[in-house]
Protein backbone atom coordinates (compact mmCIF):
# COMPACT_ATOMS: atom_id res chain seq x y z
CA UNK A 1 0.00 0.00 0.00
CA UNK A 2 2.55 2.31 0.79
CA UNK A 3 4.05 1.85 -2.49
CA UNK A 4 0.69 2.01 -4.63
CA UNK A 5 1.87 4.20 -7.35
CA UNK A 6 1.69 4.87 -11.56
CA UNK A 7 4.75 3.60 -13.46
CA UNK A 8 6.92 5.50 -15.18
CA UNK A 9 5.79 8.66 -13.51
CA UNK A 10 7.99 11.03 -11.30
CA UNK A 11 4.76 11.81 -8.91
CA UNK A 12 4.25 7.84 -8.84
CA UNK A 13 4.18 8.15 -4.86
CA UNK A 14 1.96 10.84 -4.35
CA UNK A 15 -1.41 9.13 -4.68
CA UNK A 16 -0.52 6.59 -2.16
CA UNK A 17 0.21 9.78 0.23
CA UNK A 18 -3.06 10.98 -0.58
CA UNK A 19 -4.78 7.91 0.10
CA UNK A 20 -3.28 7.24 3.38
CA UNK A 21 -3.69 10.41 4.81
CA UNK A 22 -7.48 10.43 3.97
CA UNK A 23 -7.57 7.17 5.41
CA UNK A 24 -6.31 8.29 8.26
CA UNK A 25 -8.31 11.32 8.17
CA UNK A 26 -11.80 8.84 7.87
CA UNK A 27 -10.62 6.36 10.60
CA UNK A 28 -8.85 7.99 13.28
CA UNK A 29 -10.56 11.94 12.48
CA UNK A 30 -8.62 14.45 14.81
CA UNK A 31 -6.22 12.52 15.70
CA UNK A 32 -4.90 11.88 12.41
CA UNK A 33 -1.94 14.11 12.79
CA UNK A 34 -0.95 12.59 15.89
CA UNK A 35 -1.17 8.95 14.93
CA UNK A 36 0.69 9.91 11.70
CA UNK A 37 3.89 12.13 13.56
CA UNK A 38 2.69 15.02 11.96
CA UNK A 39 1.59 17.53 14.84
CA UNK A 40 2.75 20.61 13.10
CA UNK A 41 1.12 24.04 13.85
CA UNK A 42 0.23 26.21 10.46
CA UNK A 43 2.98 28.38 10.90
CA UNK A 44 5.32 25.37 10.75
CA UNK A 45 3.86 24.01 8.04
CA UNK A 46 3.79 26.59 6.26
CA UNK A 47 7.75 27.26 6.63
CA UNK A 48 8.02 23.71 6.11
CA UNK A 49 6.56 24.04 2.65
CA UNK A 50 8.32 27.45 1.72
CA UNK A 51 11.68 25.74 2.64
CA UNK A 52 10.87 22.66 0.11
CA UNK A 53 9.76 24.46 -2.71
CA UNK A 54 12.98 26.77 -2.44
CA UNK A 55 15.45 24.58 -1.37
CA UNK A 56 14.32 21.65 -3.57
CA UNK A 57 15.07 23.53 -6.83
CA UNK A 58 18.73 24.89 -5.27
CA UNK A 59 19.79 21.81 -4.26
CA UNK A 60 18.84 20.10 -7.91
CA UNK A 61 20.36 23.56 -9.56
CA UNK A 62 23.73 22.92 -7.40
CA UNK A 63 23.79 19.15 -7.74
CA UNK A 64 23.69 19.55 -11.82
CA UNK A 65 25.96 22.76 -11.97
CA UNK A 66 28.83 21.32 -9.49
CA UNK A 67 28.08 18.04 -8.20
CA UNK A 68 27.70 16.34 -11.20
CA UNK A 69 30.47 15.08 -13.14
CA UNK A 70 28.77 11.49 -14.29
CA UNK A 71 25.87 12.01 -17.05
CA UNK A 72 24.81 8.70 -16.13
CA UNK A 73 24.15 9.50 -12.78
CA UNK A 74 20.63 11.37 -14.03
CA UNK A 75 19.74 7.89 -15.44
CA UNK A 76 20.01 6.27 -11.88
CA UNK A 77 17.69 8.78 -10.41
CA UNK A 78 20.03 12.08 -9.48
CA UNK A 79 17.83 14.45 -10.85
CA UNK A 80 14.35 15.92 -8.86
CA UNK A 81 11.79 13.54 -10.80
CA UNK A 82 13.39 10.95 -9.01
CA UNK A 83 13.77 12.97 -5.58
CA UNK A 84 10.39 14.05 -5.18
CA UNK A 85 9.58 10.32 -5.27
CA UNK A 86 11.87 9.32 -2.87
CA UNK A 87 10.45 12.02 -0.95
CA UNK A 88 7.15 10.66 -0.87
CA UNK A 89 7.93 7.15 -0.42
CA UNK A 90 9.67 7.77 2.22
CA UNK A 91 7.08 10.10 4.03
CA UNK A 92 4.51 7.07 2.98
CA UNK A 93 7.00 4.78 5.01
CA UNK A 94 7.24 6.85 7.84
CA UNK A 95 3.72 7.33 8.60
CA UNK A 96 2.62 4.52 7.96
CA UNK A 97 5.73 1.95 8.89
CA UNK A 98 6.71 4.00 11.61
CA UNK A 99 4.29 6.74 13.05
CA UNK A 100 0.68 4.71 12.39
CA UNK A 101 2.19 1.45 14.13
CA UNK A 102 4.52 2.51 16.48
CA UNK A 103 1.21 4.85 17.96
CA UNK A 104 -0.73 1.44 17.37
CA UNK A 105 1.71 -0.30 19.18
CA UNK A 106 2.44 1.73 22.02
CA UNK A 107 -1.21 1.52 22.95
CA UNK A 108 -1.19 -2.31 22.73
CA UNK A 109 1.92 -3.02 24.77
CA UNK A 110 3.09 -0.67 27.92
CA UNK A 111 6.93 -1.00 27.52
CA UNK A 112 8.59 1.40 25.13
CA UNK A 113 11.72 -0.66 24.62
CA UNK A 114 9.42 -3.29 23.41
CA UNK A 115 8.04 -0.89 20.70
CA UNK A 116 11.30 0.07 19.44
CA UNK A 117 13.30 -3.28 19.80
CA UNK A 118 11.09 -5.59 18.41
CA UNK A 119 10.02 -3.24 15.17
CA UNK A 120 13.47 -2.59 14.31
CA UNK A 121 14.49 -6.04 14.28
CA UNK A 122 11.34 -7.04 12.10
CA UNK A 123 12.48 -3.97 9.88
CA UNK A 124 16.19 -5.81 9.64
CA UNK A 125 14.85 -9.21 8.65
CA UNK A 126 12.07 -7.69 5.90
CA UNK A 127 14.97 -5.85 4.31
CA UNK A 128 17.10 -9.01 4.31
CA UNK A 129 14.63 -11.15 3.12
CA UNK A 130 13.66 -8.65 0.34
CA UNK A 131 17.17 -8.00 -0.95
CA UNK A 132 17.68 -11.95 -0.87
CA UNK A 133 14.13 -12.35 -3.13
CA UNK A 134 15.86 -10.14 -5.36
CA UNK A 135 19.17 -12.33 -5.21
CA UNK A 136 21.93 -9.39 -3.67
CA UNK A 137 23.51 -10.73 -0.54
CA UNK A 138 23.20 -8.38 2.88
CA UNK A 139 25.72 -8.88 5.07
CA UNK A 140 25.75 -8.69 9.08
CA UNK A 141 27.07 -5.28 9.12
CA UNK A 142 24.42 -4.20 6.43
CA UNK A 143 21.71 -6.10 8.80
CA UNK A 144 23.60 -4.32 12.37
CA UNK A 145 23.65 -0.95 10.34
CA UNK A 146 19.49 -1.26 9.39
CA UNK A 147 18.47 -2.58 12.68
CA UNK A 148 20.31 0.61 14.51
CA UNK A 149 19.21 3.09 12.19
CA UNK A 150 15.43 1.92 12.95
CA UNK A 151 15.49 1.50 16.47
CA UNK A 152 17.36 5.09 16.61
CA UNK A 153 14.42 6.36 14.49
CA UNK A 154 11.66 4.65 16.68
CA UNK A 155 13.13 6.18 19.33
CA UNK A 156 12.89 10.07 18.41
CA UNK A 157 9.40 9.15 17.23
CA UNK A 158 8.38 7.93 20.66
CA UNK A 159 10.55 10.50 22.35
CA UNK A 160 8.92 13.47 19.70
CA UNK A 161 6.33 11.79 18.27
CA UNK A 162 7.20 13.43 15.09
CA UNK A 163 8.09 11.70 11.58
CA UNK A 164 10.88 14.60 11.09
CA UNK A 165 13.74 12.82 13.08
CA UNK A 166 13.16 9.41 11.21
CA UNK A 167 12.79 11.57 8.04
CA UNK A 168 15.55 13.09 8.27
CA UNK A 169 17.34 9.98 8.97
CA UNK A 170 16.23 8.01 6.21
CA UNK A 171 19.12 7.90 3.44
CA UNK A 172 16.16 7.99 0.43
CA UNK A 173 15.32 11.57 1.83
CA UNK A 174 18.97 13.14 1.54
CA UNK A 175 18.90 14.26 -2.14
CA UNK A 176 21.24 11.70 -3.87
CA UNK A 177 18.81 9.66 -6.17
CA UNK A 178 18.10 6.04 -6.41
CA UNK A 179 19.21 3.34 -4.10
Amino acid sequence: FPYLYLPGTWWRAIPSACVILLTGAVFFGRDAPKVFGLRMSGKELAVSAALFAVLLPLFSYVLFTWVIVDPLSVQRGAYPPAQIHQFFQVFNDEILLRAALLTILLKAFPHPKTVILVPAALFAVAHHVVYRTAAIQIDWLAMVSIFSFAAIANTLFIRYHHIGYGFALDRKSVVQGKS
